[in-house]
């Protein structure tokens, strides 16, 4: 993408009448930015970082180029979901999705077992007893897909209409809206090394078997089997950087380095925002963007307990939301070698996960990591071996993983933060050289992530990637998390807390979307 400077409140941009202003520069906020703009909107969008993309990011270290957050992500391929999403708004022939052989190696006592399209398929030679069982799985996966498709479109409806509405249209899911995955999976196989397997992925929700919800689980695992994976070159910032780039063309603009500080409401509407500039040095300059629709990216304690002043929100909104259990962070340790992976392991695969035993209870594992007393690492992942362009000729850019909390974190001195930091770092690389002889001989650069690195720039509370953690309280019959409609008129949310579904990039893509489909049928756009 063309470099633009996009730092600078010009006094053009200051006198420009929007139509939108969006806080935060995230994939929700952006895929409703958009939206709107191909709608004929003037949208701003205001971001505090210096880059674009929220959690869709990436950094470079002296040649190599890391991916922050991004694994793989479905519905990329022609005639899915996202892909069509993308196209309609002119993004989608700005990135380069690369297909994926199978998201994840998952290395068992059984041997290798890649996880693509004939996944299910392979664990009934596995388990020709339970051939029924997963067949089950199967054709579950299925009918919740085909019915929140159905769901999605009642979404805005009172909450007594859209229950009455799935009770008829999503029978299954007004079925299960209470059931964890372990509770479904119980009542459909025997195995407990089968259950493993199946759940093998709750790592990536953020919640083990009998705490996530199995409509969530089936419905997003479900897309990583049916719809292919894709990574995107060029890492997500790619993404990110199109969809800045589309909205340019539409004669909208993102702002850097811009923290709102607060939302102005006057008659009970939200008017206006007010910004600093977030300068080195210190704190920089204010400016006031005034617009009749106001979107927030921003996580909801921020927008309702920050940007907004006292009395705006009920304190039964605030506390509810105290009380919603947020998902699961993440500890990564950012690795240059200066050889290929694939000649230490000797093999291609691009994303490992371990399953050292046939009777490892995820349920505890979770407790773990909730407590801090967890080691070891999930996983890898070698997202040069995708595309060789992230790292210098001959030489691996990768990531080594495992899911965290803040618990851990919380509270330490800066001395004591950076000491854990360093114990952790030595801890996981101990353990990758565990899984690959010879791996830390090659280390060329090392550079690590926590909880508090995920809080600092996403500003996320706790680092939680997916926003709410997805109970079946969350995800209920398709409605949970924050409503898109905020308290304030004029004033709606777009972000990983909103809804049920949102969180990860499939999720935060469409909730963009349907937000700014919505708001171009709803939304008083008089200034």
């Amino acid at each position: 993408m063309e470099q633009v400077k996009r730092d600078e409140v010009t006094a053009e941009i200051l006198k420009t009448k929007w139509d939108a202003v969006v806080i935060g520069s995230g994939l929700g906020g952006m895929t409703a930015a958009v939206g709107l703009a191909c709608r004929g909107r003037k949208v701003l969008v205001l971001e505090q970082h210096y880059i674009p993309g929220g959690c869709a990011t990436s950094f470079r270290r002296k040649g190599f180029t890391f991916e922050a957050s991004l694994h793989c992500t479905p519905a990329l391929g022609e005639g899915a979901i996202i892909n069509r999403l993308l196209t309609e708004m002119g993004v989608m022939n700005k990135i380069t999705p690369i297909p994926m052989r199978e998201s994840i190696l998952v290395k068992t006592p059984r041997g290798d077992l890649p996880m693509r399209a004939d996944y299910l398929d392979r664990l009934k030679k596995l388990f020709p007893e339970e051939t029924a069982g997963i067949d089950k799985v199967d054709e579950m996966i299925d009918t919740f897909n085909a019915e929140l498709g159905r769901v999605t479109h009642y979404t805005m409806l009172p909450k007594p209409v859209f229950n009455l509405l799935c009770r008829v249209t999503a029978p299954s899911i007004y079925e299960y809206s209470g059931t964890t995955l372990g509770e479904f999976l119980d009542n459909t196989v025997k195995s407990p090394f089968l259950k493993q397997l199946i759940s093998i992925q709750w790592g990536y929700y953020g919640l083990p078997l009998d705490r996530i919800s199995t409509i969530l689980y089936l419905t997003g695992w479900g897309a990583f089997l049916r719809s292919g994976m894709y990574y995107i070159k060029g890492t997500s910032q790619a993404l990110s950087n199109a969809l800045v780039e589309r909205l340019e063309e539409l004669g909208g603009k993102v702002l850097l380095r811009q923290h709102v500080e607060e939302i102005e409401v006057e008659n009970g509407r939200a008017v206006s925002v007010i910004s600093r500039t977030v300068r080195k040095d210190g704190a920089g300059e204010r400016h006031r963007f005034i617009a009749p629709v106001i979107i927030s990216n921003a996580n909801p304690f921020d927008t309702y307990g920050k940007m907004l002043k006292n009395g705006l929100v009920p304190s039964s909104l605030m506390e509810g939301m105290e009380k919603m259990e947020k998902s699961m962070s993440l500890t990564a340790v950012y690795v240059g070698l200066d050889c290929r992976l694939s000649e230490l392991t000797g093999e291609d695969a691009h994303s490992v996960t371990y399953l050292d035993s046939e009777d490892i209870d995820f349920n505890e594992v979770f407790r773990r990591k909730a407590s801090g007393e967890e080691h070891g690492i999930d996983g890898y992942i070698d997202h040069s071996a995708l595309d060789s362009d992230l790292a210098p000729p001959g030489k691996t850019a990768m990531s080594i993983s495992r899911g965290d909390f803040m618990n851990g974190w919380r509270g330490l001195s800066e001395e004591e933060y950076r000491k854990r930091k360093a114990e952790v770092t030595e801890e996981m690389l101990a353990a990758m050289e565990m899984r690959v002889p010879g791996f830390r001989s090659h280390i060329e650069l090392v550079e690590a992530s926590t909880p508090v690195t995920m809080q600092r720039y996403t500003a996320n509370p706790d680092g939680a990637y997916n926003g709410f953690a997805y109970t079946p309280e969350r995800v209920g019959m398709g409605v949970g998390g924050v409503d898109m409609q905020s308290t304030v008129k004029g004033l709606y949310l777009s972000n990983a807390w909103t809804g049920a579904l949102s969180g990860g990039f499939f999720g935060c893509i469409l909730n963009g979307y349907i937000a700014a489909n919505t708001l171009a049928h709803t939304a008083d756009w008089r200034h």
